[in-house]
């Protein structure tokens, strides 16, 4: 059962591949990943989007290391003291993209908020928490679901009816790995959007 009636042709979901993040490599791939953002961006000019990180230091320098036009695309939610005041300047301006690792459940972005968006990381839970740290080497698989939960919820956040679209790219290499070890964790639908690398 597909568990969703949105056309797979409308929520396609690139993995580009561009650089592992891991914890020992993902300071010295930041700048290949905001060179990425910045052509995904270019290539959706004209375009509402989100960008998804992990953390906001991550946001602050994707937002630092872009080219000058798509930095003045770019908002945050850090120390933005209303959402929904964010959301509706967002609304209200032309080619807008939100970076945030806050916008992964909690917000629609039905329509033209959001016709792109990037995910820049595997959301792997925080290992900096005791408790993740438990519940993992506990259960495993306990971690790896809520990977996927997390990776499904923020591919949704753009896609919100069956007749609106947005294209999802994912940049993280390990992306491609984790979906297809864990392919039993993710809806029928997620899988049918994945398209294949050329």
């Amino acid at each position: 059962m597909k568990e969703t009636s949105f056309p797979v042709e409308n929520t396609p979901i690139h993995a580009l591949d561009v650089a592992q993040l891991s914890r020992s490599t993902r300071d010295a791939s930041l700048g290949t990943i905001a060179r990425a953002d910045d052509e995904v961006m270019l290539r959706h000019a004209g375009d509402k989007g989100v960008i998804h990180t992990t953390s906001y230091e991550r946001a602050r320098y994707i937002i630092d290391h872009v080219s000058e036009h798509n930095r003045t695309r770019l908002q945050s939610t850090e120390n933005a003291s209303s959402r929904s005041a964010l959301l509706q300047a967002h609304g209200s301006r032309d080619e807008s993209v939100l970076a945030s690792p806050s916008l992964y459940q909690g917000v629609c972005l039905k329509d033209e908020p959001s016709r792109s968006q990037i995910l820049v990381k595997v959301p792997y839970p925080g290992l900096s928490e005791r408790r993740t740290r438990v519940k993992m080497q506990k259960d495993q698989g306990w971690y790896d679901w809520q990977t996927a939960i997390r990776l499904v919820q923020t591919y949704g956040r753009s896609i919100r009816s069956d007749t609106d679209h947005a294209v999802t790219h994912v940049l993280d290499s390990n992306f491609p790995w984790f979906g297809g070890r864990h392919k039993e964790l993710f809806p029928e639908y997620f899988l049918e959007a994945l398209v294949a690398p050329r």
